[in-house]
């Protein structure tokens, strides 16, 4: 039994030399004078899966439209969703 725990506890020390030589105080095993691996770059996506503007000879004018996209980095991210249907007249004088 004792010695089960002496090889426990020899492990566990073992572990937590090697976890704590292995990687540098930022978790890169880098010299510091080399730049981060990944930096956080902010990107955007736009998709129109239905954009219509239609002007029928009789009738009213029609735009219909159905757009989603975002903005943003892996962590902090905006989503917008949009879609919808606009129909008007054109007034003549």
């Amino acid at each position: 039994m004792q010695t089960k725990h002496f090889l426990t506890a020899a492990s566990a020390a073992f572990m937590v030399v090697t976890t704590a030589t292995a990687n540098a105080d930022d978790g890169y095993d880098a010299p510091e004078s080399w730049p981060s691996p990944m930096q956080e770059h902010n990107m955007g996506m736009a998709l129109f899966d239905r954009l219509e503007y239609s002007m029928p000879d009789k009738g009213l004018d029609t735009v219909v439209w159905d757009f989603q996209g975002w903005y943003g980095g892996d962590v902090n991210r905006v989503y917008i969703k949009s879609e919808g249907e606009n129909v008007y007249a054109l007034s003549e004088k």
